[in-house]
């Protein structure tokens, strides 16, 4: 289950955008966070994200300040 949510920053009020897959059903292994590089953002993960919450992996990345939807 793919999922978009914000973080909101306690020291200035920016939105901070999070992409969470979680596995639809049965046992969950553990969670992964992903971080992007100087020149990312959180979607390059999507493929790998899906693959691994089909695995069993929640996982969970972010766009740093300036980057992506932040």
């Amino acid at each position: 289950m793919k999922e978009h949510i914000y973080l909101k920053s306690k020291i200035d009020g920016l939105r901070l955008g999070v992409l969470m897959y979680s596995p639809e059903q049965g046992t969950r292994r553990g969670i992964i966070q992903f971080a992007h590089g100087m020149c990312g953002c959180k979607e390059r993960f999507k493929p790998a994200m899906k693959y691994l919450s089909e695995m069993g992996y929640i996982c969970i990345a972010n766009d740093h300040r300036g980057h992506g939807e932040s």
